[in-house]
């Protein structure tokens, strides 16, 4: 009775071993396999921006104003194009003779005439309210063919439309460099620049807006739906130690 006993035991624990087997056989193959990765990267001017097109009296109006060098139009890689590109060299005024770009700025005429206009205004803003006045730019990027914040993966900037450019800093005629972004400049004069720049783009981009802008001022004219503006610079100032 004893050995009849043990064989059930040894029985019954096979038949649940070997149901247990088959389940576990039948689980497994219902487990979907991970996707694939991707063997193509997303191409990195791969987005839906828009620039406005430049009108037809705009290089008459830029080159009465500022020295430009006309540039052939940017048909691509990709989604990147522009035309009626130029070089911005230098912007005229009546003061000081004239505001040099360092590096000159690769833009459509637009873009290079809205910032002809922005530095004129506040030259001339800084020499009434502040006895100063801008005689050069030094300039960061302006056309770029890439994505938003440098990713591959981002829809397109304006960079690569030729429709914006990043501004570090001034120089003034009494030799003072001002860094729009340091603490450590005169907060009055940022804060007056800070202003004419968000009435003269549809896009300002600086410090406090996505940290990717902590060192320079992004400066565009992109199309929004709306006639929608972004103004996030954060006129900061230098914190007592």
């Amino acid at each position: 009775m004893q050995r009849f006993c043990r064989w059930c035991v040894s029985s019954t624990l096979c038949a649940i071993a070997t149901m247990l087997t088959a389940d576990m056989v039948v689980a497994a193959s219902s487990v979907p396999l991970p996707r694939p990765r991707p063997s193509v990267a997303t191409p990195p001017n791969r987005g839906t921006a828009v620039a406005p097109s430049s009108d037809a009296g705009c290089m008459e109006r830029l080159a009465s104003i500022a020295v430009i060098q006309p540039s052939p139009p940017i048909k691509g890689p990709g989604a990147c194009e522009a035309d009626n590109v130029v070089r911005l060299v230098s912007i005229s005024t009546s003061d000081v003779g004239s505001i040099k770009v360092s590096p000159p700025a690769l833009l459509r005429c637009g873009m290079a005439e809205g910032l002809a206009l922005w530095l004129r205004l506040a030259s001339e803003v800084a020499k009434r309210d502040f006895g100063d006045a801008i005689i050069g730019i030094t300039t960061a990027t302006s056309f770029d063919c890439r994505g938003q914040n440098g990713s591959s993966n981002a829809k397109l900037s304006q960079h690569g439309l030729a429709n914006a450019v990043d501004v570090q800093s001034l120089m003034f005629r009494s030799g003072r460099l001002l860094g729009l972004t340091d603490a450590a400049a005169p907060m009055l004069l940022r804060a007056s620049l800070h202003d004419l720049a968000c009435r003269s783009f549809t896009t300002v981009l600086g410090p406090g807006s996505d940290g990717y802008h902590e060192d320079h001022i992004h400066l565009d004219l992109a199309e929004r739906r709306g006639g929608y503006r972004i103004c996030q610079w954060d006129v900061r100032e230098l914190q007592s130690p």
